[in-house]
């Protein structure tokens, strides 16, 4: 569990961080109008930057560092896919939802739809450009069921509330959490998580209900049942 300042730029610092055997280096700017103590971007060669209101200092990071460094690894892998053009698009022929791969094959048909044989998807397609819109559906359909149960599994423990799941295509956030409505909205990348992952982020989201920022008593609700998970 390191990170160390590495260099000064004009107006952010270079920090490298080990996680899993993995040595990330990423620029960390301050900047005064994030609503959040900090918050992930990319640049213009898509490498990831980190933003941190200046009220707070590397040192709140420190202590918060095993969900920090869980989205900032999980970023990463979103900036090589990204840098070399294989984040999800039309044009992906496998991905992984919850450690299972699933395969992709067309097949030009009179409809639009999916079936699913032997772990195989394909996709029937009047035309190419109806794809990125099927394969969407069929990753949500896939995951759906298992991500509405474990967010009822949470809720109920925490005492919190999601009464709607949405999915979205965004690449900043993984996740986020409306009051208004108890709504939690994943991105599909995050479908690609690992079980217990994916649990750490549904916990992130529905420590919302108790907080709405990321201040003391947010991260203290967090950990007080993260380490619930196995």
């Amino acid at each position: 569990m390191v990170n160390k300042k590495i260099c000064n730029g004009d107006n952010f610092d270079y920090y490298t961080f080990f996680i899993k055997n993995n040595l990330l280096t990423c620029k960390i700017y301050k900047r005064k109008n994030i609503k959040n103590i900090y918050e992930f971007s990319y640049d213009e060669d898509n490498n990831v930057v980190v933003f941190i209101n200046p009220k707070y200092t590397i040192g709140f990071i420190e202590k918060n560092y095993d969900y920090f460094t869980f989205e900032l690894l999980n970023h990463f892998k979103v900036s090589e896919k990204l840098k070399n053009g294989i984040y999800f698009n039309a044009h992906v022929n496998s991905f992984t939802i919850f450690g299972k791969k699933y395969f992709v094959s067309n097949v030009v048909d009179r409809k639009n739809y999916y079936e699913i044989i032997l772990g195989k998807i394909y996709l029937h397609l009047t035309d190419m450009s109806k794809r990125y819109k099927l394969l969407k559906s069929v990753i949500i359909d896939i995951a759906k069921n298992y991500v509405e149960q474990r967010c009822k599994y949470w809720a109920k423990i925490m005492n919190s509330r999601c009464d709607h799941i949405l999915f979205n295509d965004m690449i900043y956030a993984f996740a986020y959490y409306r009051y208004a409505n108890h709504s939690i909205t994943f991105s599909i990348f995050s479908l690609s998580f690992d079980i217990n992952s994916f649990d750490k982020l549904i916990i992130h989201e529905l420590t919302h209900y108790f907080h709405q920022n990321h201040k003391k008593h947010f991260w203290e609700t967090y950990r007080k049942f993260v380490k619930l998970v196995n």
